[in-house]
C-alpha cells in the first residue's frame, strides 16, 4: 500500500485516537489488500470480484462501503494533514529553544 493511501486506510479501518469508527467489517488486512491495488476510495471498483479477496468477503465489504461511502470520505478528510492553513510564524520561530526555567 503506498503512503498516499494511509488516509484512505484510516477511513476504512477507523482511528480510535481521532474518534472515527471506520467502515463496518473493514479490517487492516482487507483495507491493505484493496488499497494496494486501487490506492484511493474513489478508485475501488463497485464490482468486488476485482478486489483480490474471496468473493463472499469482498461482497460484504463492498456492500458496507456502498452504504457508508459518504462517511468513509469524511473519515479520510479527517485523517488528512491540512497544508492550506496560513501560519503567522516563520519556520525559524518554531525551532526548539530549550526548556524554560521556572
Amino acid at each position: 500500500m503506498p503512503p498516499q493511501s494511509i488516509p484512505d486506510w484510516l477511513a476504512l479501518v477507523g482511528d480510535s485516537a481521532d474518534g472515527y469508527p471506520g467502515v463496518a467489517g473493514w479490517g487492516a488486512k482487507s483495507a491493505s489488500t484493496v488499497l494496494a491495488r486501487f490506492a484511493h476510495l474513489e478508485s475501488i471498483p463497485a464490482d468486488p470480484q476485482d478486489w483480490g479477496l474471496s468473493s463472499g468477503r469482498a461482497a460484504r465489504l463492498a456492500e458496507n462501503l456502498a452504504l457508508h461511502q459518504a462517511e468513509a470520505l469524511l473519515y479520510r478528510q479527517l485523517a488528512l494533514l491540512r497544508q492550506d492553513v496560513p501560519l503567522q510564524e516563520e519556520l525559524a520561530d518554531l525551532a526548539w529553544q530549550g526548556a524554560r526555567g521556572a
